[in-house]
């Protein structure tokens, strides 16, 4: 099993977040907004786990998301909204919506041929 960096529980929970939609600042929050830390959230969801009538193990390589940073905050077509984080070695993302495109298994949309391209996410 690998062990964990000694200062990440204390990165993981004193980092912060900033959203920001059309280049407007719209959330501020960070890793304590997790249940003290996305950590802490991590060690929850195992203790929930352990005491599963049929525990269902973590296995190497499944995604956990540990809640959010910040309010979700509603978005629009054709808006672009990216973060920046601070206090940890991460890069932030940013996104732009687009009207008309489908996820992947769901309907395709009504008029393909006007459609603008695809969204893009970038790091």
């Amino acid at each position: 099993m690998q062990q964990l960096e000694p200062d990440l529980a204390d990165r993981l929970s004193g980092f912060t977040i900033e959203l920001y939609g059309d280049g407007q600042l719209r959330e501020r929050g960070g890793g304590a907004n997790v249940l003290g830390s996305p950590l802490m959230a991590v060690a929850h969801l195992l203790a929930v786990l352990a005491q599963s009538p049929v525990p269902a193990p973590l296995a190497a390589g499944e995604l956990v998301t540990t809640g959010t940073l910040t309010r979700a905050r509603p978005v629009a077509a054709g808006q672009a909204w990216h973060t920046v984080l601070a206090g940890i070695e991460l890069p932030g993302v940013a996104v732009h919506f687009v009207c008309g495109v489908s996820a992947p298994g769901s309907a395709p949309p009504a008029a393909p041929s006007t459609l603008p391209p695809a969204a893009t996410a970038r790091r």
